[in-house]
């Protein structure tokens, strides 16, 4: 009973973005990118954040599906650079 708990708590806590080091590429985003992945964490999900390796980046929330915004950042994300590439996702 208590391992069932201890996973429905762990699945409340905020994640961090699967493949994505904070210490070396967030600090590789724009500026611009670094106020968009400040503004992702602070949403609820479903939401999802990708990032080139030149910097840029794009997020998505609100979609009624984590599929939904995952396309959602991955598109945000082409209409900038191409090579996007998920690095977060909450449902």
């Amino acid at each position: 009973m208590l391992g069932l708990l201890g996973l429905a708590l762990a699945a409340l806590a905020p994640m961090e973005p699967v493949g994505f080091n904070q210490s070396a590429e967030a600090q590789q985003l724009s500026r611009a990118c670094q106020r968009v992945y400040s503004n992702y964490r602070a949403k609820r999900g479903p939401k999802a954040f990708a990032v080139t390796s030149g910097g840029g980046c794009g997020s998505y929330w609100g979609d009624s599906s984590l599929v939904g915004a995952q396309n959602g950042a991955l598109n945000a994300c082409r209409r900038k650079r191409s090579g996007c590439r998920l690095v977060g996702s909450l449902f």
